[in-house]
């Protein structure tokens, strides 16, 4: 097997490979069910907002020069409309790390088919978070796989936090939290006590 390198991506560097990123996401994501969530011009939509976003990082995953797969995130706004579909309470000191610009998002990750199985997802995660400056990360999955088994990223650190309410005709997703320095630990472990509070 190819030996895989990683690399962090410029926004100029992102946003220029941006037609490629596209097609690598619907090979990814060849066997989900239809929707426009998962088309080729609503991922290149997502992306174009994505990768505006001040803080924007991008690490992409290569064979030689094959990409294998690419994960990117940003902080999130931190005026914190983030939140504003959270189907419950929002504690005051993640509100307060939103605010201040501390709470990272993991926007996407995939991987292609022929690589799956390979360690190639969890090191693009880990290279995606390594040394950031933010102390809370935060990610929004889909409650299932395609394959119908349930997504779980607690072996990443990962802990499941509640739900962001859908839109019409659209299954609610479920949103993980991590702490991303050890002085978010208690903010962590604080806000899973109001997990699932209504507001």
């Amino acid at each position: 097997m190819a030996e895989i390198f990683m690399r962090h991506l410029t926004r100029w560097q992102a946003e220029n490979d941006r037609e490629k990123f596209a097609d690598m996401f619907v090979e990814a994501y060849a066997e989900v069910a239809g929707g426009e969530f998962r088309g080729r011009e609503g991922f290149l939509e997502r992306f174009a907002v994505r990768a505006r976003q001040p803080g924007f990082d991008m690490v992409v995953a290569s064979a030689a020069t094959v990409p294998a797969g690419c994960a990117f995130g940003h902080p999130v706004d931190r005026d914190g409309d983030w939140w504003q579909d959270f189907d419950g309470e929002v504690p005051r000191r993640v509100d307060e790390l939103t605010a201040s610009g501390q709470v990272f998002e993991v926007a996407d990750l995939m991987v292609l088919p022929q690589h799956l199985g390979k360690g190639i997802g969890r090191r693009l995660h880990d290279e995606l978070l390594e040394d950031r400056d933010e102390l809370l990360g935060v990610l929004v999955t889909d409650w299932q796989t395609p394959t119908g088994e349930d997504y779980d990223y607690s072996g990443w650190g990962w802990r499941p936090y509640g739900e962001v309410r859908a839109a019409a005709g659209q299954h609610p997703r479920r949103v993980w939290i991590r702490p991303l320095a050890r002085e978010a630990e208690a903010v962590v472990e604080a806000a899973l006590q109001t997990a699932g509070r209504p507001v």
